[in-house]
């Protein structure tokens, strides 16, 4: 195991020679003795390495004294949902986000999901997994597999759709990632959305196109899908389904700072006079609307460290 792999908000590396089992079980052993976690939830993705990370990740986890809810097969935003809803101290997601199929990784956060990254907590689980000295528990942690969570997690998000705005044709393309799950959301609302699936087949070689809607190249099967279909909107996920791009009717490739906006504008009418967290590479177009709507704007570069100040 090499430094270079923990890295500002994740542990991430080329599998199996910067991560492997093994490795995962340093972590896992580190994660522990640093956070005095009691139970820790776990989710993997659909990586073809995620099961021997896992293996690795429980095995050291659970030595080291800590019990484990395993929640299986999640997206990214499944696990931070189980860390807010679960009595848990912390959670660990194994994935590579957008990276391409030979890379794997972990991402860690304290209870309530917030960020165990650089300056919080990651150097000093670095020093331990790479230094392999830990204190020996006189007990084995359990592992409880979890089966329900991921339906509580598909209501909780379904309560935020706003029904009655008209039937919607959406292109979604999943991009052969953990995205395809969330299938369950848009099937409860068949009045209201005709979903047209791309990729939906879970595949950790990712053999259609690469999980990252931030290289626009990546949408070009969305665009002419969308187009073909004559659907009022394209979305596309990245690897673990916590971060979206966006394509409209026209098949034109929407800003991703132009959806801050958009959602601030929604948002401000609940909270008026909020404040806003934007990237400080987003457009003033977008502070301009945030301001008009009534907010206030808060620029920064690392996100995960502001919202971890506000909380």
């Amino acid at each position: 195991m090499e430094e270079k792999i923990f890295k500002a908000y994740d542990i991430r590396g080329l599998y199996p020679q910067d991560l492997n089992g093994q490795d995962a079980y340093q972590i896992g052993r580190a994660i522990v003795q640093h956070t005095d976690a009691k139970t820790i939830v776990i989710g993997a993705d659909m990586r073809t390495s995620s099961p021997e990370i896992c293996d690795g990740l429980m095995r050291g986890i659970t030595e080291q004294g800590a019990d484990i809810i395993n929640i299986g097969l999640v997206s990214t935003p499944m696990l931070y949902f189980a860390s807010w809803k679960l009595e848990v101290d912390g959670g660990v997601m194994i994935t590579a986000s957008h990276n391409t199929a030979e890379w794997n990784g972990l991402k860690l956060c304290k209870k309530n999901a917030v960020p165990i990254g650089e300056g919080d907590g990651m150097e000093e689980i670095r020093d331990l997994a790479l230094g392999g000295k830990f204190t020996q528990s006189e007990i084995i942690g359990t592992i409880e597999n979890n089966e329900t969570l991921k339906s509580e997690y598909f209501e909780y998000i379904s309560s935020f759709f706003k029904k009655g705005l008209g039937k919607k044709k959406i292109v979604i393309d999943f991009a052969n990632s953990v995205g395809a799950l969330d299938k369950n959301i848009f099937e409860k609302f068949s009045d209201d959305i005709e979903p047209v699936y791309l990729f939906e087949e879970l595949d950790g070689t990712f053999p259609n196109h690469e999980a990252n809607p931030l290289k626009l190249e990546t949408l070009k099967a969305l665009q002419e899908k969308v187009l073909a279909e004559n659907a009022d909107l394209g979305i596309s996920y990245d690897g673990d389904a916590d971060r979206v791009g966006f394509v409209d009717e026209k098949g034109e490739i929407v800003p991703m700072d132009y959806m801050i906006a958009l959602l601030a504008e929604e948002t401000l009418k609940k909270y008026p006079g909020g404040t806003v967290l934007m990237d400080l590479r987003s457009s003033n177009a977008v502070k301009e609307v945030i301001e008009e709507a009534g907010g206030k704007v808060h620029r920064w570069t690392f996100l995960n460290q502001r919202a971890d100040a506000q909380r």
